[in-house]
């Protein structure tokens, strides 16, 4: 069950914040100005985190995967630089091929695709 809290502003307004937390998942708030529609937001969130079909779609629809290699990328040059030049030829090669997608989108047609490409490619290795 989520978590509700009841907030009191100085002014003496009445807000619900909401608090999902579902393992696998980063915590989802969201602040009502009635109790029910906390109740059901939280409900329909929950939900969707155990269907896995929650995904922060504001935040998603700013960042491709080219934008999440560079990120891990670069926390690989702090924590482990020797390992870095040999992933990085390796991811840069993943960004060029699937780093326009937009993470809110992923598709498995664009993994089918890549790795059609890859098999057809290796085939004339032989």
């Amino acid at each position: 069950m989520p978590t509700i809290i009841e907030r009191v502003s100085p002014q003496g307004a009445v807000s619900y914040q909401v608090k999902v937390r579902v393992r696998g998942y980063p915590p989802a708030n969201a602040t009502f100005k009635t109790k029910t529609a906390a109740k059901q937001w939280g409900q329909k969130v929950k939900a969707e985190m155990r269907e896995d079909k929650y995904f922060p779609a504001a935040k998603a629809k700013k960042r491709t995967v080219a934008d999440l290699i560079d990120c891990y990328l670069e926390h690989l040059a702090k924590t482990n630089p020797s390992r870095h030049g040999d992933v990085k030829s390796i991811l840069d090669w993943w960004k060029g091929e699937l780093g326009h997608i937009v993470l809110a989108y992923p598709h498995c047609l664009h993994a089918y695709h890549l790795l059609h490409k890859i098999r057809h490619a290796s085939d004339k290795c032989f």
